[in-house]
This record gives structure tokens, C-alpha cells and sequence, in this order.
């Protein structure tokens, strides 16, 4: 009779547990399993320790509260439903506050250590996220591709307005509730800015972030119809974009880069034709470089670049507002060569022939605009030359004919291994070529000798060879982020601007090092 009882108290047991406890993306795998074990624990130690805190201050029931819930959502607690997420929301919050405003009457050590209310924050926000993708798995098993395409579209519109809003309005409000918490004197007071004055600054500084942002994806939408047209000698200045198959005209709603593909689901609006997911991923590419060197090189003042010193005053308000053109006619300057880069890639890629007069375009634009405006040559070609037109022209010749040189050493190595791959040959050379005239010459020493080590690594791993010029796009962009802080390095033994002929031997020899060990490794990829 007992057990009779006792198996229907058990099944009970089972299905509570059940819809309370549900698996959850963090959970698929044992690191994750770990992760919400560790969270869990975590949450209930600092829970713990602030409820012993709650008789001296009621705030710290808050910190009790997130922790219990912290730890019931560790373990996939309630996962899935609406009401989930409004709630960590609302701890995200309130968490947050008492991370900025401080809580007092409690001991020091709580508020300076791994129970502080700004861990439980990013807890929170992790929570979040792992919420947001437990969403996404549930949804996708009900709705085609092209319904989760447009979800996704929404959802990035979603988070578009959310960065803005944090940026434009969250921040400002931050600052007023930690000023509220922390006065100042009335004469240091009078010197800031009000909520909502900062508010609007604030938003001014993240719409010309995203119209930076804009810029770039519409150059990559621009860039998609050169790939596209120029190898086939079709005008790109000319003529309507239109569906390949249907010929219908793609309106103007559905030209928006990233967001007009994602509105259509990936298809056709006329024949219901798949587009390649390459559009919009080249116009986030774009979007991306152009939004990566708007902080790094634009907005910081030429951080990332020799030579050159900071300006003193940076910020959007300095640099954009009050346009310093030495800095932005850098920016644009760099874009523009990957740009270029961009584009050979992706024709290589496609093993499209390579136009001649997009590199005699690529190439007098790159070569003139140093010539028109000498800041554009950083490094200068060397320390005894003296400043301005000479150095500029210098700059370049040097430039370029040490990138040509090195693009011709590269095509050698690899030229048996991509006897069927004619347009990764065909665009090495001028690529090289074009990164030297646009960086200078110790660049692209510089850029080859981390390139041909790159490839090394990833033959003696992978045992393949290809993407050559997706490898070098790569190793380009890290170089320009890292362009100073490669320019600390002794001029003895590493090209930059006050080098010798001692210094460029270290360099030469990887290269030569690297070629070498290639050509040997790569024959076997000939083929017979």
C-alpha cells in the first residue's frame, strides 16, 4: 500500500521538477555544464554572505534576491518562458544601480570582491544572452529560412536601437545616478554637463558611429557590383541592380545593405530565387573595417599609427565636429585600400580574371593622393629624407616596388601548389604592390614576413593550401591595429621609422626562411 502511494508522489516529483528545470543552450556541453555549476555556487555563496548583511541595510536584500535567482537560472530554471527574461531584466537593473551607487553599512571586502553587485551584473547579462539563444534553438525547429532571416533582421534593427539607447541614454543616466550618490563641491558641479545635455551628446555620438557604420556597408553593397560586373565588363555605374534569374528590378527598399536581404529572407521578392548570403556578409565585412578603424585610428586621434603623434584632443566632438582632415584624410586613405584588397579577394575567390583597369584605377589612386597630400606617407621612406614632395614620391615608389618584389617572391612559392587557382596568382603581385604604396616599404616587410609565417603554421597544421589572399587581407588588418606598437621595436633588428640597412636582415631572412620551407611543402599539392 505505501509503495502504491509513494511511486504516483514520485512521478509528481519528476514532472514539477521537469517544467520547472529545462536544458538550456549553456547546458549542451560539459564546459557549459561546469559554467552553470560554477554560477550556481557563486550565486548562493554571495547570497549567503548579503543575507547576513540585511540587518544593517535593507539593500541588501536585492543582492539576496539576484543570487537566489541566479542560481535558479544557472540550472535552466523557468527557461524558455516570457516572463523569464523580464524578470533578469529587472535584477539586471537593479543589481546595476547598486554597482554604480555603492551599499553601505556593510563590510568593505563584500563590495570590492567576486560577490560585488557588478559581478552579479554581468552574471545577469550573461543569463540574458543564454536566454536569447535558448529562443533562437526553439524557434528554429518551426520556421523556414527565409522566417528566420527576417526574425533575424528584426532582431538586429532590436539591437541596433538597443546600443543606441545604452549609448545615448543609459550612459548618461549611469552618470547622473553615481553623481546623485557621490556629490561634488557646487563649483566643480557647475563645470558638468546635465542629463539632459550629456543625453544629447551622447546621442549625437551614436548616430555618427552608425552613420560611419552606414558608410561602410554601402561602399561593401557598392563593392558586391564591381565583383560582380567588372570581370563580365558590364558598367558598375550604370544599370539597376536586378535579379539574375527573373531579371525583375530589386526596389529600392530591398537595397538597404544587411537589413534589405535579411527583409527578404535571403529570396527574390519576384521568383522567390535564393540569394547568396555573400552580399550581406561583405557589407558587414565593410561596415565592420570601416567601423574598426573609426575607433582605432579616427576617433582615437591616429593611435594605431608611427611616427605620427596623437593629436591631444580626441573624441567625435574634436575630430568630427571640428574636422581634423590630416586624421580623416588618413581614415579614408586606409579604407580605400581595403576596399581594394576586398575586392581582389573576393574575385579570386570566385576565379574571376582580374580587370586591368581596376588595377591601373587601384594603383593611381593609391600612388596620387600622397603625391597631392604628403600626410598620407607616415613613415617616412627614410630618417635623413627630407619632408614633402620628394619624400611623398619616395613613399611610394619605394613602397610599391618592394610590395611588387615581395608579391613576386610569394607567387614563386606558391605557384605550383595554385596552378588551378590562376587569379590567386594573378592578384598576390598587385595586392602586395598596393599595400606597400599605400603603408610604405617597412610595412610591408613587415606584413610578409608575419603573412608567410601565418601560412607556414597553417600548411604544417591543415596540410592545405588556399585563401591565400584572405590570409593576407587578415594579417594586413592586424598589422594596421598594431602598427605603433610594432613600431616600438628595435630599429636594430625590425623596419620602422628610423631604421638602418641592419635592421631590414631580420626580416629578409624569415621570408626567405619561410619561401623556402613553403615551395618544399607545397609541391606535393602540384598537381601531377
Amino acid at each position: 500500500m505505501q509503495s502504491e502511494i509513494q511511486a504516483p508522489l514520485n512521478i509528481t516529483r519528476i514532472a514539477v521538477r521537469d517544467s520547472l528545470i529545462r536544458p538550456t543552450v549553456l547546458q549542451a556541453s560539459l564546459l557549459g555544464e561546469y559554467a552553470s555549476l560554477l554560477m550556481m555556487g557563486h550565486a548562493l555563496f554571495g547570497a549567503a554572505w548579503w543575507a547576513a548583511a540585511v540587518p544593517k541595510n535593507p539593500a541588501a536584500l536585492i543582492m539576496v534576491l539576484s543570487g537566489l535567482w541566479i542560481a535558479f537560472r544557472a540550472v535552466g530554471g523557468v527557461a524558455g518562458e516570457k516572463s523569464t527574461a523580464a524578470v533578469s531584466v529587472l535584477m539586471l537593473i537593479m543589481t546595476g544601480v547598486l554597482a554604480i551607487t555603492g551599499v553601505s553599512r556593510v563590510p568593505e571586502w563584500m563590495t570590492g570582491s567576486i560577490i560585488a553587485p557588478i559581478v552579479s551584473t554581468i552574471i545577469l547579462v550573461v543569463l540574458l544572452i543564454v536566454e536569447f539563444l535558448d529562443g533562437r534553438v526553439r524557434s528554429e525547429a518551426r520556421l523556414t529560412k527565409p522566417e528566420r532571416r527576417k526574425r533575424d533582421g528584426v532582431a538586429l534593427k532590436l539591437a541596433f536601437v538597443g546600443l543606441f539607447l545604452a549609448w545615448g541614454l543609459g550612459v548618461p543616466a549611469v552618470k547622473a545616478i553615481y553623481r546623485a550618490s557621490h556629490p561634488l563641491p557646487e563649483k566643480l558641479a557647475m563645470e558638468r554637463m546635465s542629463f539632459v545635455e550629456e543625453a544629447g551628446f551622447r546621442c549625437g555620438e551614436a548616430m555618427v558611429t552608425a552613420c560611419f557604420f552606414a558608410l561602410g556597408a554601402n561602399i561593401g553593397s557598392f563593392l558586391n557590383v564591381v565583383v560582380w560586373r567588372m570581370p563580365l565588363g558590364i558598367s558598375i555605374v550604370h544599370g539597376d541592380s536586378r535579379c539574375p534569374i527573373c531579371s525583375t528590378k530589386i526596389a529600392n527598399r530591398d537595397n538597404i545593405p544587411i537589413f534589405g536581404w535579411l527583409g527578404l529572407g535571403g529570396q527574390c521578392r519576384a521568383c522567390r530565387t535564393e540569394i547568396s548570403p555573400r552580399y550581406p556578409i561583405v557589407e558587414a565585412i565593410t561596415g565592420t573595417v570601416f567601423l574598426l578603424f573609426y575607433f582605432v585610428e579616427l576617433i582615437s586621434g591616429g593611435a594605431n599609427l608611427p611616427v605620427r603623434e596623437i593629436n591631444a584632443y580626441r573624441g567625435v566632438l574634436w575630430i568630427i565636429m571640428y574636422p581634423k582632415w590630416d586624421v580623416i584624410g588618413l581614415y579614408l586613405y586606409h579604407c580605400y585600400l581595403f576596399c581594394v584588397l576586398l575586392v581582389l579577394t573576393l574575385m579570386a575567390l570566385d576565379r574571376s580574371r582580374i580587370p586591368r583597369r581596376l588595377l591601373i584605377f587601384a594603383f593611381t589612386v593609391a600612388i596620387a593622393l600622397p603625391l597631392a597630400f604628403p600626410d598620407l606617407a607616415v613613415v617616412p621612406v627614410w630618417p635623413s629624407l627630407p619632408t614633402g614632395l620628394i619624400s611623398s614620391a619616395a613613399y611610394v615608389g619605394a613602397g610599391t616596388i618592394v610590395g611588387l618584389l615581395i608579391g613576386c617572391v610569394l607567387n614563386w612559392a606558391w605557384r605550383r601548389s595554385l596552378q588551378h587557382e590562376p587569379s590567386e596568382q594573378m592578384a598576390t603581385i598587385p595586392s602586395s604592390g598596393l599595400i606597400g604604396a599605400v603603408f610604405g616599404w617597412q610595412a610591408v616587410l613587415s606584413i610578409a614576413t608575419f603573412f608567410c609565417g601565418l601560412m607556414l603554421v597553417r600548411i604544417m597544421l591543415t596540410d592545405r593550401v588556399d585563401r591565400l589572399l584572405w590570409h593576407l587581407f587578415v594579417t594586413v588588418l592586424i598589422h594596421h591595429l598594431l602598427w605603433r606598437v610594432m613600431s616600438y621595436w628595435s630599429g636594430y633588428v625590425w623596419p620602422h621609422a628610423s631604421c638602418s640597412v641592419t635592421s631590414v636582415i631580420l626580416p629578409l631572412l624569415i621570408v626567405a626562411a619561410c619561401v623556402v620551407v613553403i615551395r618544399r611543402n607545397t609541391l606535393s599539392f602540384s598537381p601531377k
